[in-house]
């Protein structure tokens, strides 16, 4: 995707340095990423902020090695609708919740040379996402029950560390959509995640992780005592990931944080994914609305 420069922006932060590259970018773990999205990819958003499994990976190349970039990353909803889970399916289920400006999450590493991008690569698992509205931790703010796709967006910068909005460049894989919500609604997704993800190994069956010997130990004076715990009651969807070591998430100054959203914002929106959307229902015609409200009185000059 190509970018649409927003007005305001001075010409020393627009102008072609003249510099020649050619960013590509290679989602890293797109097996595991594909397995998520054939069933349906959710990931949970609590008001304290949690991150992203499978984590977004990318190898990086392309890129003028004795130039700096910024990498950030921002999360977008390609639907007009918010969704809910029925009979094992995402379902439409009415008109999206009002959202707010996408929220960039800049890699740690930012800025840094294009030999170190194209070397180590990006990993953005310091992300978090939240339903929090007021959040100033940095975390994506995301409305329940709705479906995001993540944006990587790559920007090369001037000596002084200023961005140079005309080379900013956008990328999307379809396989990485997914479905924001307070807890796990498909069993397959949460079987899945505690599968695949390391720091869920207290809640696999096998009884190796704390919280399966904690609970064999509460329950060996019980007749059950040598039989499988049932998976749906060794854990709290919600709590998967909670083994994982906080850290705290880059801090933007508000000033910048709002040109970056003013730029990213002007870039041209996410795909439509046909494959997502083969998974649910088209919602009904909105009816023609009769009358009027408030709304329309205060929109009238």
């Amino acid at each position: 995707m190509q970018c649409l420069l927003p007005s305001g922006f001075t010409p020393s932060r627009v102008f072609d340095d003249g510099v020649r590259d050619n960013p590509m970018v290679e989602l890293l773990d797109r097996p595991l990423w594909e397995k998520f999205s054939e069933i349906g990819t959710e990931m949970v958003i609590t008001k304290n902020g949690r991150r992203i499994f499978p984590a977004f990976r990318v190898k990086i190349s392309g890129l003028n090695k004795n130039c700096k970039y910024y990498l950030l990353m921002d999360l977008v909803s390609p639907s007009s609708c918010r969704y809910k889970f029925l009979r094992g399916k995402w379902l439409q289920a009415g008109n999206a919740d009002p959202e707010l400006p996408p929220r960039p999450f800049f890699h740690p590493d930012s800025p840094a040379t294009g030999e170190h991008w194209m070397g180590k690569g990006a990993n953005f698992s310091k992300m978090k996402l939240t339903n929090n509205m007021t959040d100033n931790n940095g975390f994506m703010i995301l409305n329940s029950m709705h479906k995001y796709l993540p944006r990587l967006h790559i920007m090369r910068c001037d000596d002084n560390s200023q961005p140079i909005y005309s080379t900013l460049k956008t990328f999307c894989f379809n396989e990485t959509a997914f479905i924001a919500v307070t807890a796990y609604q498909n069993t397959q997704v949460t079987e899945l995640k505690i599968e695949e993800n390391p720091f869920a190994k207290g809640f696999r069956k096998d009884g190796n992780g704390k919280r399966e010997k904690k609970r064999h130990r509460e329950d060996e004076t019980t007749e059950a005592e040598n039989e499988t715990v049932p998976l749906k009651k060794c854990f709290k969807s919600d709590d998967i990931e909670e083994e994982e070591e906080e850290e705290d998430s880059p801090r933007i100054p508000p000033e910048l944080m709002a040109q970056w959203q003013l730029a990213l914002f002007s870039t041209f929106g996410a795909p439509f994914f046909k494959k997502f959307d083969s998974m649910v229902t088209p919602a009904p015609s909105k009816l023609k609305k009769s009358g009027f409200d408030v709304l329309d009185l205060l929109s009238r000059p």
